[in-house]
């Protein structure tokens, strides 16, 4: 056998290996990439989330910033195209259908709908007596899952706690934690989260534990939301996290070394602007793009960030539940893909020529904005019968020859055009003959 034929088969088994061992080490991320990749999750993966997953989170303030994004998000997509209640969620524990349940710990919703979820762990790392208590959260998960059976996914998040010293091995407890419970606990989905950013950069004790954390996470074959990583990044692709990113979204712009950040211990706080040549990334992209068309408002009063913050915590949420619930992260890709169209078509209508009435088919193979139109030969419109967001699937109109003022229309040829949001357009012609 020839050198090169042997070079050959050997590059084909390291290759054969990487993926061997790459589908053993099956880690789910949510970074910022995830963020980014929102829009392109399938219908179909959103509405299997909702139907299968029930969730129960763990969190204080900065937790928060998770359940203040994805409380906002339904109504701020629904203004921009999608069908109103895709993103519904309900944090009491009492989700109806079509609506993800999304039970949430937190002080916003339970004092209101008690009890608790969680009643003793405030946080990854303390009690609801705001102590320093890094195994409260284990006991009440399991006491929790032991009532609980529907539950099928578990989240908790760090306060500032995962940027303590760990000299204590506090961070390698929690890892060693979570091994334990996904062990007894075999039908249940436990999501790792990396703690928030604060200012001490990529040299800090905190980065240096999430690095334990994701690392631990990559290693094994994990569910991670990189709670760092994704407050560390704009939706343009700049990164922050080298440059003491806090978690208000400031940043060391005038590189002395720190970042500062305003106090926090009055109850009229608001989440700091740029200070002292320190600027804040989102702020600075919020105000260069569109409220309600490229970012939303989100509650943001004591939970340390500014809303394009949250926006982004919510679409990387909403894009690890698809995961989770069964999506393998490709657009336009699901589990339901054997009964989707692969493509967008239009068919020819039937019958043609047509007297009173015809029939028009299409296929649309994912979420996307529809119309459908009829014209005349001058190229005027005469008739709208579709104009509206429309999910994967198959789909009949009729047509009945009358045109926008519900008036019949005369013998001749029309022309009826299916175009979508995403840049699909096909015209057809047809005859109505009387």
């Amino acid at each position: 056998m020839s050198i090169c034929k042997i070079e050959k088969l050997l590059v084909l088994s390291i290759a054969l290996q990487f993926l061997y061992v790459t589908s053993l080490n099956s880690q789910i991320i949510a970074g910022h990439e995830a963020a980014a990749s929102f829009r392109s999750i399938p219908l179909s993966a959103i509405l299997k989330a909702k139907d299968s997953l029930h969730i129960a989170y763990g969190h204080s303030s900065h937790g928060q910033q998770i359940i203040e994004g994805v409380r906002n998000l339904d109504a701020f997509m629904t203004a921009n195209g999608s069908p109103a209640g895709t993103y519904a969620v309900d944090f009491t524990g009492n989700a109806g259908q079509g609506v993800l349940d999304f039970r949430d710990n937190g002080d916003y919703y339970f004092v209101q709908h008690p009890p608790r979820p969680f009643p003793v762990a405030k946080d990854l790392g303390a009690d609801w007596n705001n102590n320093l208590n890094y195994t409260a959260w284990v006991s009440d998960t399991r006491n929790y899952l032991n009532s609980h059976p529907e539950v099928n996914v578990i989240i908790w998040s760090w306060c500032s706690q995962a940027g303590y010293n760990n000299y204590d091995h506090h961070i390698e407890a929690y890892l060693d934690s979570m091994s334990a419970l996904e062990a007894d606990y075999p039908n249940v989905k436990f999501v790792y989260m990396t703690g928030h950013v604060d200012g001490t950069g990529l040299n800090g004790r905190l980065h240096t534990n999430n690095e334990i954390i994701r690392n631990y996470c990559i290693n094994n074959g994990k569910i991670l939301y990189d709670f760092e990583d994704i407050e560390s990044w704009d939706p343009d692709g700049n990164y922050y996290g080298d440059k003491f990113v806090t978690a208000a979204c400031n940043w060391d712009a005038n590189g002395n070394g720190f970042t500062e950040e305003a106090r926090e211990d009055t109850g009229d706080w608001v989440p700091p602007g740029p200070l002292n040549g320190d600027r804040n990334w989102a702020l600075e992209w919020q105000e260069s793009h569109t409220l309600n068309v490229d970012w939303y408002e989100c509650k943001i009063n004591h939970y340390h960030t500014q809303h394009l913050n949250d926006n982004l915590k919510a679409y990387a949420f909403w894009w690890l539940m698809a995961r989770i619930a069964g999506w393998d992260g490709s657009p336009g890709v699901n589990e339901d893909k054997e009964h989707l169209p692969l493509k967008f078509s239009l068919s020819q209508n039937f019958p043609n020529p047509f007297n009173p009435k015809t029939t028009i088919r299409f296929s649309i193979s994912e979420y996307t904005m529809v119309s459908l139109k009829i014209y005349d030969i001058l190229g005027r419109e005469i008739a709208t019968l579709v104009n509206e967001p429309k999910k994967p699937g198959e789909y009949t109109v009729e047509w009945n020859g009358t045109d926008l003022s519900g008036q019949q229309v005369a013998n001749g040829l029309y022309f009826y055009q299916l175009k979508t949001s995403n840049g699909f357009i096909f015209t057809r012609k047809m005859v109505l003959l009387k």
